[in-house]
């Protein structure tokens, strides 16, 4: 599964799921440095989340459609009516 790091505060990184479940982890129980806006492959097991590594082409592939969906939206503002 994939988490995406929302925003870190107060030494915790904010996870948030595909189905929008929030996680709250503290950043020195992550294997390593997580800013906001990484994609991070995850697991749960027992109702644990751990983290197992950063994906850097999911960030982008995620980037890349949030950035169509603005540009339509402009599109679509900016048309007249």
């Amino acid at each position: 599964m994939f988490v995406s790091c929302d925003r870190i505060e107060d030494g915790y990184a904010v996870l948030v799921s595909d189905d929008e479940t929030v996680y709250t982890l503290p950043l020195h129980s992550l294997p390593f440095d997580v800013r906001e806006g990484d994609t991070l492959v995850a697991h749960i097991s027992n109702g644990c989340l751990t983290v197992l590594g950063r994906d850097d082409e999911q960030r982008k592939s995620r980037q890349e459609r949030i950035l169509s969906m603005f540009e339509k939206l402009k599109e679509k503002r900016n048309k007249p009516q």
